[in-house]
């Protein structure tokens, strides 16, 4: 990982979900920033990394009890 992209990853979940003036230090932005960042390393090395992606996002969207029976139609 380049040193900028995580600040980068972060900044964007911060205008995107913690909204505009959400703290540095806020935790739930950094959680998902990193979330997001892991998760494509995660999906290199499976056979489908799309579907990966898609099931990693659609658990962080509908969390896990929805998310563990499969994608959402």
């Amino acid at each position: 990982m380049l040193a900028g992209e995580g600040g980068q990853v972060l900044e964007g979940v911060r205008g995107g979900v913690g909204g505009e003036g959400a703290p540095e230090d806020d935790a739930a932005c950094a959680a998902l920033a990193h979330f997001a960042l892991e998760t494509v390393n995660l999906a290199r090395g499976q056979a489908d990394p799309r579907q990966t992606v898609h099931r990693a996002f659609d658990l962080l969207e509908r969390g896990w009890p929805a998310a563990a029976h499969g994608p959402a139609v």
